[in-house]
């Protein structure tokens, strides 16, 4: 009978353990980003003396409900953070007339802070599922959580949230796709895609690792059927589009005033001699990455790349398991992600790298 009784402590045990230490991060994270969740901000002067972008997307938010109008103030800026902030204000102040300004900026930090942690979850959840282990899924999450572009990006009224939450679905739908090609899985990826470009404009730059990714699947997969091709093209921009026009309508219905505001954005990011070098700089020191991290991620390439030569015979089948498919979704997005801003950007400025800090953070915690 203490025998029968042991046992079922030691699972019981086994069972809690993940949720106690889930339970204590997510206490821990809350507990820091409080303050600014709950800060007692007034009107869009105060916001804005914070940061200048806070004051600009408070001003968008109230625009909406005054002027019954989806069109945002700054031309190369989608919509679906505004429209998500916007829904979590009037659920706040659904038995009032009117949303405040102050239900205005709780709404937006709410839904920040809650994008982030449906990241972490989803990290905790498919990390888990890759490596089979509840306790390396936990230290992946930590690594991401306690990276400072996440908490930053939590507390904050800003689009990087959602963004960067499409971007991990993504990479953990390509990671599946890469193991076993199927359409649902290609699909994923696009409207995860779609998810963060109409978050933040900046994230159309992963469209070219999304058709590489989808090359490479039906390369390791040998599927050469035409029409079995076509369909899953074909599905992958109908969903892409699709989701655009349910994320971001207004900015997708004048995609003309988005495109001119994007070429003025870029006109005034080539006001500096930038080049690739201090880039290259910039990522690895401690405002983006910290050079710790990037000392691991050199030495998780090597070793990769020595694990590559190894498999070469079997590349197919290699690229198949779990682990390579998760590192060479990650550096693919790392690749193209970083290629843009390295050889056409001008501005030193973290946000202008923030689409490939999942990535860039994923591949770190494989080494």
């Amino acid at each position: 009978m203490s025998q029968i009784i042991n046992f079922l402590s030691k699972n019981k045990l086994q069972i809690i353990w993940p949720f106690l230490f889930l339970g204590s991060f997510f206490g821990a994270f809350y507990y820091f980003a409080a303050p600014m969740l709950w800060l007692d901000i007034k009107n869009v002067v105060e916001a804005r003396l914070i940061w200048l972008d806070e004051g600009l997307h408070l001003r968008n938010i109230e625009r909406m409900q005054t002027n019954n109008t989806l069109e945002l103030l700054h031309p190369a800026y989608t919509a679906f953070y505004t429209h998500l902030s916007y829904i979590i204000s009037w659920l706040l102040s659904i038995s009032e007339e009117e949303i405040s300004t102050g239900a205005f900026i709780s709404g937006s930090r709410w839904a920040s802070y809650l994008c982030i942690q449906v990241l972490l979850l989803t990290v905790f959840w498919r990390v888990l599922k890759i490596l089979g282990s509840w306790k390396w899924a936990f230290l992946g999450m930590c690594l991401i959580g306690m990276q400072r572009s996440s908490f930053f990006y939590s507390i904050t009224m800003r689009p990087e949230a959602p963004m960067l939450l499409g971007i991990v679905v993504a990479i953990f739908a390509a990671t599946e796709y890469l193991r076993q090609p199927q359409f649902f899985k290609i699909l994923l990826i696009f409207l995860a895609l779609a998810l963060a470009i109409s978050s933040k404009i900046q994230a159309i730059l992963l469209l070219p690792w999304a058709v590489i990714i989808g090359l490479l699947g039906l390369w390791i997969s040998q599927i050469k059927d035409f029409r079995t091709i076509f369909l899953w093209i074909s599905g992958a921009l109908i969903t892409l589009i699709g989701s655009l026009l349910l994320f971001t309508p207004y900015q997708v219905f004048n995609w003309q005033r988005l495109w001119q505001g994007i070429q003025s954005e870029r006109l005034v990011q080539t006001f500096t001699d930038v080049n690739i070098i201090d880039w290259f700089k910039y990522t690895i020191s401690n405002e983006l990455i910290g050079y710790s991290y990037s000392l691991l991620l050199l030495f998780t390439l090597i070793h990769f790349l020595k694990k590559l030569y190894l498999n070469r015979k079997n590349l197919r089948e290699w690229l198949g398991t779990p682990v390579p498919a998760f590192f060479v979704s990650n550096l693919i997005l790392v690749v193209f992600g970083l290629g843009y801003v390295y050889l056409a950007v001008d501005v030193l400025i973290s946000r202008y790298l923030s689409h490939v800090v999942p990535a860039i953070m994923f591949l770190t915690f494989i080494g």
